[in-house]
């Protein structure tokens, strides 16, 4: 019987996964193929496979909706993974970057670049290190948040207060975000709000290869962590009779999770509900608390979110596209509140 068991639920998961690998190269197709102007599944095949063609659809993909959808692909796997160590790192499954103001503190640092030192800086300096600088900022920011929630977590252990606590920090980075906007000139601030609604439209390939390396480092940390992930989900003590490390393994999931939400704030904005949702969404599909799973279950999930995201912010034919962060906090919140419903009456 337990032979048929596992049988059974190794079919699933195998069945659930490539069915997301379905559902994630259906979306990227279509999110490349909507816009104000439509591409035809024609001039998208001449547009790939003709290169010598240089056609406008071509123009289009190359310059515009191919480094999008690489981009939301990219976001909704470092927010999915970093989610999912977030919840087990601090061992609450409400918590997430968003949630306990670790975006908030990248998104500090990315303020303080683009709104105070580069009214300081030559313009060729951002021309040259733009990208690494405010990556480097959102790190730094997001390191920073994750030391003081992770010191307040060692000495509050009621998992409610250190929610508050975190959505306290993140209200305080925000009003300090505020601050510096209200002083800045109106040239910078134009750009850094519409960074703010959380946006992978400006983006393009000299972006991605700099945002693409620190999500495969923060991925490839993760993977890392897989056996210190599951020994922790069982407290510090089981991991230690394991002999795992602790200080070291919460470090690798520390720097994991500061890579993954500090890269995507910097390029993408704040990306609100999609770490929180992503990892409740795996373990209720995959119906398992073993990482092995759940974080590919959680960069496939985080992925299509993001994607489907994106196609729907769009209007076919029209110049009106809505915020991405818009449309992940509609698509997160009836979720959340679905899954705390559930697990209060069950």
């Amino acid at each position: 019987m337990d032979i048929t068991t596992d049988r059974s639920q190794t079919f699933y998961r195998r069945l659930s996964f490539i069915l997301l690998i379905i559902l994630w190269l259906v979306l990227f197709i279509i999110d490349i193929m909507m816009g104000k102007v439509e591409i035809k599944v024609s001039e998208l095949w001449n547009a790939i496979f003709q290169s010598s063609q240089h056609s406008d659809a071509q123009l289009i993909l190359y310059n515009f909706r191919l480094p999008k959808a690489i981009a939301a692909v990219l976001a909704g796997v470092a927010l999915g993974i970093s989610g999912l160590l977030t919840q087990t790192y601090f061992r609450n499954p409400l918590a997430g970057p968003d949630v306990l103001g670790v975006s908030a503190g990248a998104s500090l640092g990315v303020a303080v670049v683009v709104l105070v030192f580069s009214q300081f800086m030559p313009t060729y300096f951002f021309t040259v290190a733009g990208s690494w600088t405010i990556i480097l900022a959102a790190c730094i920011g997001a390191g920073l948040t994750m030391s003081m929630i992770t010191l307040i977590a060692s000495m509050i252990r009621d998992h409610v207060t250190l929610l508050v606590l975190g959505l306290m920090v993140g209200a305080a980075f925000s009003s300090i975000i505020t601050v510096i906007q209200y002083l800045s000139n109106e040239s910078l601030l134009k750009s850094f709000v519409v960074w703010g609604f959380g946006s992978i439209r400006h983006l393009t390939f000299s972006h991605l290869a700099v945002m693409t390396p620190f999500v495969i480092l923060g991925t490839v940390l993760a993977f890392l962590s897989i056996k210190s992930l599951n020994a922790l989900l069982l407290g510090e003590k089981y991991a230690q009779t394991l002999g795992i490390h602790v200080n070291r393994a919460r470090l690798l999931i520390f720097f994991s999770i500061i890579f993954l939400a500090g890269t995507i704030t910097a390029f993408c904005g704040p990306i609100a509900f999609v770490a929180i949702t992503v990892p409740h969404l795996s373990r209720m599909l995959f119906r398992t608390n073993d990482h092995f799973v759940l974080i590919p279950a959680s960069l496939m999930i985080g992925g299509v979110m993001v994607l489907l995201s994106d196609i729907l912010s769009q209007w076919p034919g029209s110049d009106i596209s809505l915020p991405i962060n818009a449309l992940t906090s509609l698509m997160g919140i009836p979720l959340i509140i679905a899954i705390l419903l559930r697990r209060k009456m069950g």
